[in-house]
């Protein structure tokens, strides 16, 4: 997933490269891709509370709240992070047509 985002990013570097008045300010771009680094280490944290939780003692409820409660937040964050880059996609479609050169 961080690849293909990644590679969103690039493409659309190109094209904002490629328009008359850029659609995505550099600033953006910089943010973005530092996101994308905080964005790779979500992967291990998922799977270690994955891990976590096969592990628990079924038992122990407040325990497994707790744990699903991290869960979620860190998928929350996945979203957040694909959102960001949803944003400037819409941004580039909605602006695209009258910036190319």
């Amino acid at each position: 997933m961080v690849d293909s985002l990644r590679s969103i990013l690039e493409l659309l570097e190109e094209l904002n490269a490629r328009c008359k008045t850029p659609i995505i300010s550099r600033n953006e771009f910089k943010e973005e891709y530092e996101n994308l680094n905080d964005f790779t280490q979500l992967q291990p944290q998922i799977s270690e509370l994955i891990h976590d939780i096969k592990e628990l003692d079924v038992k122990n409820i407040d325990l497994i709240v707790e744990k699903l409660i991290h869960l979620h937040l860190k998928l929350s964050d996945c979203i957040w992070h694909i959102d960001q880059i949803h944003e400037l996609v819409k941004r580039a479609c909605a602006n695209i047509r009258n910036s190319l050169d």
